[in-house]
């Protein structure tokens, strides 16, 4: 036979009457020995491991889980009304005044709506975010 929700099996305990504890349970509102973090969920010490990134021609590009930073080289007269940045979610091209400097299909996706770019001191630098935090393997994909 049950009795009312919340009520345990017997009835409810007699007024000033001590709860019985099973024996190695902590008090009441103390946490239990073996609640904690597991230890196989906790990240390894240390920082954790250096996201790849690398330089090729006319641009470097470095990442970290949540962007990868690229950064291509301009020419000395080149102001930013002639700079064209087109990033889609496996694609990114850069020109300069119509003429392609980097364009390229990507190694692993990026959101292309949390993405930007800046120019500063004769580069473009280019943030993509990324859609998964694991490392990419290079910033564009092997040409096929």
């Amino acid at each position: 036979p049950k009795g009312p929700p919340g009520v345990p099996p017997g009835g409810p305990l007699p007024p000033g009457m001590p709860m019985k504890l099973h024996p190695g349970m902590p008090p009441p509102g103390m946490p239990h020995p073996g609640m904690g973090p597991h230890p196989g969920m906790r990240p390894p010490p240390g920082p954790p491991p250096p996201q790849k990134g690398g330089e090729d021609d006319g641009y470097a590009w470095k990442q970290d889980t949540d962007e990868v930073e690229v950064s291509v080289e301009l020419p000395s007269e080149a102001t930013k009304g002639q700079i064209k940045v087109a990033f889609a979610a496996k694609r990114l091209k850069v020109e300069h005044a119509g003429k392609v400097l980097v364009d390229g299909q990507l190694s692993a996706q990026c959101v292309p709506d949390g993405s930007t770019w800046t120019m500063s001191k004769g580069r473009v630098v280019i943030s993509l975010e990324k859609a998964d935090p694991r490392p990419w393997p290079s910033l564009f994909a092997p040409k096929a």
